[in-house]
């Protein structure tokens, strides 16, 4: 976070993650809860329960192939025609 000169706060992940998360097709379920959406209804509470290890695997496949370095530069550096 040294080369950002901007605010930053942990919002900013949690929109950065649901943004991505559109983009690389992230299951809602998942995505539900690792970023604690919806989970409190009985749905949640009494028909899904997800193992550690499944809601791991199914995060690891999706996140895999996102580059943070990447994704950094483009929220970084301007878009072309963008004014100084």
């Amino acid at each position: 976070m040294s080369r950002f000169s901007g605010h930053f706060v942990l919002g900013d992940l949690r929109k950065f993650a649901e943004q991505q998360g559109d983009v690389i097709g992230w299951d809602q379920s998942n995505r539900a809860y690792i970023m604690t959406h919806g989970i409190s209804g009985v749905e949640w509470a009494f028909y899904r329960h997800p193992l550690p290890e499944n809601v791991y695997s199914v995060y690891i496949r999706s996140w895999k192939d996102v580059n943070l370095t990447s994704c950094y530069k483009k929220i970084t550096q301007p878009s072309e025609g963008a004014l100084p």
